[in-house]
């Protein structure tokens, strides 16, 4: 198996910035924030993104954390 760690990280860092300001912004706006919610999100939306890369690298291209592309 051709883990490529790097592009993996990347995806998996990425996630969890995204989760992280996403789940913020919604608490900011409900005046309601706790940094467990915050943590835990972002840390499952980071997990499943880890998950999702090297599934994908299994079924597709080994040299990318990306799903193959379909076509009709």
């Amino acid at each position: 198996m051709n883990v490529k760690w790097k592009d993996v990280l990347e995806r998996v860092a990425w996630t969890a910035i995204q989760a992280f300001a996403g789940v913020i912004a919604a608490l900011q706006i409900t005046d309601n924030m706790d940094w467990k919610t915050v943590l835990y999100t972002a840390s499952i939306a980071a997990i499943v993104a880890a998950a999702k890369a090297l599934v994908a690298m299994q079924f597709g291209n080994p040299d990318s954390a990306a799903l193959p592309e379909t076509r009709p």
